[in-house]
């Protein structure tokens, strides 16, 4: 009779160690997968915002059209160009 019971005590022990643990490791998959969605999210997101840092300077599309057109003029008439 002891030794029965001792194997009832051993399977419930082990039914409540495997009722907790199943839930650990499924929550710590969920975790894992937010973080993983989070960090594609955020990559995404930020890839898509313009850049805020104001050292870098702007394109000015004047200015670089003229920058342009004065280095044609000067090759040309270094030869350079046609």
């Amino acid at each position: 009779m002891k030794q029965r019971q001792r194997i009832e005590d051993s399977l419930v022990s082990q039914i409540l160690s495997a009722a907790v643990a199943a839930p650990v490791a499924i929550g710590l998959t969920a975790l894992g997968a937010v973080v993983s969605v989070t960090q594609w999210v955020l990559a995404a997101v930020t890839s898509l915002t313009p850049d805020l840092d104001s050292s870098r300077p702007r394109h000015n599309a004047a200015r670089v059209r003229e920058q342009l057109k004065a280095a044609q003029q000067a090759a040309r008439k270094a030869g350079v160009l046609p």
